[in-house]
């Protein structure tokens, strides 16, 4: 029968996580600092407002012309022309909602993942120093601190959705 290897001091294991998460990390800001600087231009910035006030408009036409037939059905029913109306307003709407997902999907969210990775790392790997610590308090005493540490050290990626844009800040 072998004896169980050591794992190592607790020190270098310490800074094996953090090791690890501060290369992800910057692996993952890397990617931040191309959508921070992309989401900065001009383009983007008339291609992400006009999108969105041109959603809004087609939204609220869209919810104009239910509540005119919403009034009519209070006021004396619908007829089968409100009817066909009211069917045309579900199949927009559901167009609406389809264009924007798409959107989303292909536009904003290839710019906004890298926001998204950095907020996920910092969670994973916070998580991960508790859960060791918590597993091996003798051998993993101070992990969490050393890595809540870490991450406060490093720089905060946000997506602002209002203004479509990627911010990093110390």
């Amino acid at each position: 029968m072998t004896k169980p290897q050591p794992q190592g001091d607790s020190p270098n294991r310490k800074r094996d996580l953090v090791t690890t998460f501060l290369h992800d990390y910057s692996d993952a800001l890397a990617e931040a600092k191309v959508s921070e600087a992309h989401t900065a231009t001009d383009g983007w910035q008339r291609l992400y407002a006009g999108w969105l006030a041109t959603d809004q408009t087609q939204r609220r036409r869209v919810a104009g012309d239910l509540r005119d037939l919403a009034d009519r059905l209070e006021d004396v029913g619908l007829g089968d022309d409100d009817l066909l109306n009211l069917r045309d307003a579900k199949k927009e709407i559901t167009e609406l909602k389809e264009a924007a997902a798409l959107f989303r999907l292909q536009t904003v969210e290839p710019v906004r993942k890298p926001a998204t990775v950095c907020a996920a790392l910092k969670e994973h790997f916070a998580a991960q120093a508790r859960r060791q610590e918590a597993e091996n308090p003798l051998l993993e005493a101070g992990l969490a601190e050393v890595m809540r540490e870490a991450i406060a050290g490093q720089p905060r990626v946000t997506w602002d959705e209002e203004r479509g844009t990627v911010s990093i800040t110390a």
